[in-house]
């Protein structure tokens, strides 16, 4: 028997899913019509172990990263050096404004497009403490 409980939809992650199928959706007609490219899109996972996968990633300026949350845990992607309680876990360049995804449930994912080059450092709020963190190395 289900139970009604797991299939009962909160307004705000009917939403989230709505907005990040119609992402999907509109990245894949572009990428058919030659309006995009897969390789300008990365993706990082959230998991279990309260680590970012992969840890270190290195894009071009104009690349979209995605972070989508694999685990059960509820995760953060974050970079915000007013939301951290050890200020190395952020490190942005200059002229990059802080940016944070809110929480991400199981499944859920969140994008950044990077237009500035430099050394993205950033972290989970939930797992701060814990050491969650990872970096985006962003080239010309």
């Amino acid at each position: 028997m289900i139970d009604p409980r797991m299939t009962r939809w909160t307004r705000r992650a009917l939403l989230r899913t709505l907005v990040a199928a119609g992402s999907v959706v509109s990245i894949e007609s572009l990428a058919a019509c030659g309006g995009s490219s897969s390789k300008n899109s990365r993706t990082i996972e959230m998991t279990e172990q309260m680590r970012f996968e992969p840890d270190t990633l290195t894009v071009k300026v104009g690349d979209t990263v995605t972070w989508r949350n694999t685990s059960d845990l509820i995760h953060t992607v974050t970079a915000d050096p007013t939301k951290t309680h050890n200020p190395s876990h952020v490190a942005l360049p200059d002229g990059a404004a802080p940016w944070g995804s809110g929480n991400l449930n199981h499944g859920d994912s969140w994008s950044h497009r990077f237009d500035v080059a430099g050394q993205y450092r950033y972290f989970c709020i939930p797992h701060d403490v814990a050491g969650m963190v990872g970096t985006v190395v962003v080239e010309v």
